[in-house]
């Protein structure tokens, strides 16, 4: 760093004289230093009306306070950022670790907001909407606080940068309903399982929520009918699909239609009709009467007229000719 001699000799001076160079010392300090010349820095307060730097390296920076009217920095290095408050149109990072994130501006003030809020083992798919007294009149605007409870203001009038300090300008923010229409999280009660909720149900219990996971040997789907919490499910793994209450073909048929009669009085053809009357499967013999070889089966969409899969069994016959089972093949 530049070196000046602060006195030129120790001959008495005035106060008003010593002063005189101190600032004179000064000035030349300021005019000759740049951020190069900085390697350390410690205080209780800096303040600075403008600062520009292309590049600011901070090995060690321990500073209380750091006010600053206008900063403009090309790249900042350092290991260490502690703040209350970044605000950003674009930033690039390579890991990022938060304690809670959400994806919307807390001072928006918009009639309703949709939003996902992560924090700890929850990310949670959010609907809010601005809270109305019965007869229309909004809720009055309460100010913000962080999730430490702590009061947010405005640093100025401009509102762009919010602090814990105390200013004139508070952030006052709209009163909210919160509606979770989504969760994922880990269960405990499953060994820590992660969970899809869907639906934010009723209010009471788990009535009218739904939730997926996984579990050894298989994939569980859930609902909870209200408003005693009866529990519907579908399983699908490793057993087959289990259902509980127990699917029961035969209560969706409303009809039945044989058709096509073979001469020794058997129908070849046989369709099932839904209770609304649309064709719901239609089953076919195929090869020589008596013993047919082959039984084909036409699953049919909810309009009754698109084949949405179809099977085909083998049928096998004893020494009289009775069809005692059927494999399917395809």
């Amino acid at each position: 760093m530049y070196g000046y001699k602060l006195i030129p000799d120790w001959s008495p001076l005035s106060l008003k004289t010593l002063n005189d160079q101190l600032r004179m010392l000064w000035d030349k300090i300021l005019g000759n230093i740049d951020n190069k010349d900085i390697r350390y820095i410690e205080a209780d307060k800096i303040k600075v009306g403008e600062l520009t730097a292309d590049v600011l390296f901070a090995k060690i920076a321990q500073i209380d306070t750091l006010i600053a009217n206008q900063a403009y920095i090309q790249q900042l290095v350092t290991q260490f950022i502690t703040t209350q408050y970044i605000k950003a149109d674009y930033a690039k990072i390579h890991k990022l670790t938060v304690s809670h994130l959400m994806t919307i501006d807390d001072t928006s003030n918009l009639e309703e907001l949709n939003f996902i809020d992560i924090q700890g083992k929850h990310a949670k798919w959010i609907t809010a909407k601005r809270k109305y007294y019965p007869d229309g009149t909004p809720y009055p605007d309460i100010q913000l606080t962080d999730d430490n409870g702590q009061l947010l203001y405005w640093v100025d009038a401009n509102k762009t940068t919010i602090t814990t300090t105390p200013t004139d300008y508070p952030v006052m923010v709209h009163q909210y309903d919160y509606h979770v229409k989504f969760d994922i999280f880990f269960d405990d009660s499953k060994n820590n399982v992660p969970v899809i909720q869907l639906g934010e149900g009723t209010g009471t219990g788990l009535n009218e929520k739904a939730f997926i996971y996984k579990k050894d040997g298989g994939l569980v789907l859930e609902y909870y009918k209200a408003p005693n919490e009866t529990r519907y499910y579908i399983e699908i793994g490793d057993n087959g699909i289990i259902t509980y209450p127990p699917i029961d073909p035969a209560s969706a048929i409303g009809a039945i239609e044989r058709l096509e009669q073979d001469v020794n009085g058997r129908f070849t053809k046989v369709i099932f009709y839904r209770k609304d009357g649309t064709k719901f499967m239609e089953s076919v013999l195929e090869g020589t009467s008596p013993n047919y070889i082959y039984r084909w089966e036409y699953y049919y969409d909810t309009t009754g007229t698109n084949i949405i899969e179809t099977r085909k069994y083998q049928r096998y016959y004893d020494n009289l000719n009775n069809l005692v089972k059927e494999v399917r093949i395809l």
